[in-house]
């Protein structure tokens, strides 16, 4: 092995291992994202040893402790799947957060050799392991290092691999291979899924060098292979609604430069190195060297159909509002994408084999200067931000466990506490709310009345109202001392989970009252907002309190007319913007304002818009 192999390997390793350095008492990242990763893990690994791991695809797997009385909880986020079936033996053999750092330093050096294997099939020999140092350690993984389903960057260049093997030799092993890759990525990471199919519809459709047959054969396989995954997404939307957005989190004109969410070496020992602040969406740090090599890449014939690839990335990853997402989104699936700065992956898959062009037409010392420039600045002066967990996690049961023990659901207030979350995995307890990517109309409406707005006497028993909680939990001193306190509930002592302390309240009688249908007993009305935007508002047709089984079912159904041309969205219902949870009969439940441009066209050229409400 020479030289230019060696220490991009070696340098792979060390970043590796300087940022997953395994520990059992605490996990790489910030805030809760660290513990909703491992409250995954272990509910993964959970139901493998309870109903067997041939049954990942199974609706009973699907299911969680959260969000109580729906199904399909896992898919409210990622499910990390496939890589919570690998990772197995290493749990249980040192435990969860000792499983998922080894397993983040495999990941690290698995995208070093799958660009390494890309790169030297696409004819990039020499400098191929520069180059997969620059995709393994760039500034987008190093800005997710807490989302662990964001740094399996190597299932892309792994995919890519494959199909170049395909083209070099067509046949039924490389199309199967091809499909496996492609198809599997669901069960790691639904951004890169969509990616990767993005891309095989791009070669299907354009790469005429593989026979028809193949191509065909490729893509139907790989949609067989993602099929199991993508059913359980589109049986919750079926369910809850669609998961469309019309906001995303995205890039930023400065995400090229932006700090790649720790401090980089250069910006330590250099003072006036530029030291740009970004969203971690946005974050996607090359550096001046490999993007002045990117903008190179423009120049030259070879390397430019990478170098726009990398940019048309970018110009995705900038979100709605700058053209292309607001096509891409169009598309199946894309629809629900909210962090569009995910995007920046692709844009550094594809601004590698831009640089490594325009490097190698150099010689000597100038062909590795720009590269050596570019790892440079990608080298992190700091270890990783690291989230405190029990290092007894997977191995003792605490006071918690044995109070709830299959009981539930639970009901958190304010909110559910990410180490709750967690700490009550073990016990098989139910929690009314819950950490995910995102929530079901009935949860944002206690989030919302409990911790989004003031809290006015009634709200806690109109909370209890809705939900019939048997026990109510809180962690926080000061919810502790006011619920104490209340009137409402009686306190039955506090234990503790490993450092956390529960206390818990079970509600003294709470008044049986009708239950309101969100979709039966109400109706809506249209009108103007004082602005003059169209207004709808839905009003309660008699008394009571929101059925809470039925309004996390609930979808709303918006139809947009004009003329004899009408299109219809149906929409998870936004909760959180109910006025309550108890009303009176002719009480707004719910407004709606529009304020699309097109409401101020003329009147022959002005859409309506109508709503409805369906719940089941």
């Amino acid at each position: 092995m020479r030289a230019w192999n060696v220490v991009p390997l070696a340098l792979c390793c060390a970043y590796a291992l300087w940022t997953f350095w395994p520990d059992r008492a605490s996990m790489p990242g910030w805030g809760g994202d660290p513990l909703f990763v491992l409250w995954t893990f272990e509910h993964d690994w959970r139901r493998m040893d309870q109903i067997g791991p041939l049954h990942l695809w199974s609706s009973r797997f699907w299911s969680a402790p959260i969000f109580a009385g729906l199904s399909l909880q896992l898919a409210f986020s990622e499910n990390l799947l496939y890589p919570a079936l690998i990772l197995r033996p290493l749990w249980r053999a040192f435990g969860g957060p000792l499983a998922l750092q080894w397993g983040a330093i495999a990941m690290t050096l698995a995208a070093f050799g799958s660009t390494l294997g890309f790169l030297r099939s696409i004819g990039l020999r020499e400098m191929a392991a520069a180059g997969a140092l620059l995709f393994a350690c760039c500034g987008f993984v190093q800005s997710q290092y807490a989302h662990y389903q964001n740094i399996c960057i190597f299932l892309l260049p792994l995919a890519a691999w494959s199909w170049s093997a395909l083209e070099k030799k067509p046949g039924a092993k490389n199309a199967v291979v091809c499909a496996l890759a492609f198809g599997w990525i669901g069960g790691w990471n639904i951004y890169f899924q969509l990616f990767a199919m993005l891309a095989l519809v791009a070669l299907v459709a354009l790469r005429t060098s593989v026979p028809w047959r193949w191509r065909v054969a490729v893509f139907a396989g790989a949609l067989l292979v993602q099929a199991p995954i993508a059913i359980k997404y589109l049986q919750l939307q079926s369910i809850v609604g669609s998961f469309t957005t019309s906001v995303t989190y995205g890039a930023v004109a400065r995400s090229f430069l932006g700090t790649a969410m720790r401090p980089t070496l250069l910006q330590r020992i250099l003072p006036g190195y530029p030291s740009t602040e970004v969203p971690i969406e946005a974050a996607g740090f090359l550096g001046f060297s490999w993007t002045a090599l990117l903008v190179a890449a423009l120049l030259e014939r070879r390397s430019r159909p990478w170098a726009v690839l990398a940019l048309l990335s970018f110009w995705a990853a900038l979100g709605f509002g700058y053209g292309l997402f607001d096509a891409i989104q169009l598309l199946p699936g894309f629809s629900g994408l909210r962090a569009a700065g995910r995007f920046q992956v692709l844009t550094a898959l594809f601004a590698v084999p831009a640089a490594l062009l325009v490097a190698q037409q150099a010689s000597g010392v100038f062909r590795w200067l720009p590269l050596a420039l570019a790892v440079i600045e990608l080298m992190p002066a700091t270890p990783a931000l690291r989230v405190a967990v029990p290092s007894e996690i997977d191995r003792r049961t605490t006071d918690l466990d044995r109070t709830v023990r299959d009981g539930g659901p639970l009901l958190a207030v304010p909110t559910v506490d990410p180490r709750l979350q967690l700490y009550l995995v073990h016990s098989g307890a139910s929690l009314f709310q819950g950490v995910s990517g995102r929530t079901p109309p009935n949860v944002q409406l206690v989030d919302s009345m409990l911790a989004g707005r003031p809290w006015p006497r009634e709200t806690l028993s109109d909370v209890l109202a809705l939900t019939r909680a048997p026990l109510v939990l809180a962690t926080e001193p000061r919810w502790i001392a006011q619920l104490s306190a209340s009137a409402t509930l009686q306190a039955q002592g506090c234990v503790h989970a490993f450092e956390l302390r529960v206390c818990s309240f079970q509600p003294r009688e709470v008044l049986e009252a009708p239950k309101l249908s969100l979709a039966r007993d109400t109706q809506w009305e249209y009108g103007a907002s004082t602005a003059g935007w169209p207004l709808a508002r839905l009003r309660a047709t008699r008394s009571g309190v929101l059925d809470y089984s039925e309004l996390g079912r609930c979808r709303l159904g918006e139809t947009t007319r004009l003329g004899i041309v009408s299109w219809t969205r149906e929409l998870t219902f936004p909760g959180s913007q109910l006025a309550g949870a108890r009303f009176q009969a002719g009480e707004t439940v719910f407004a709606r304002e529009s304020r699309q441009r097109i409401f101020t066209l003329p009147a022959w050229a002005r859409p309506t818009r109508t709503y409805t409400v369906r719940c089941g």
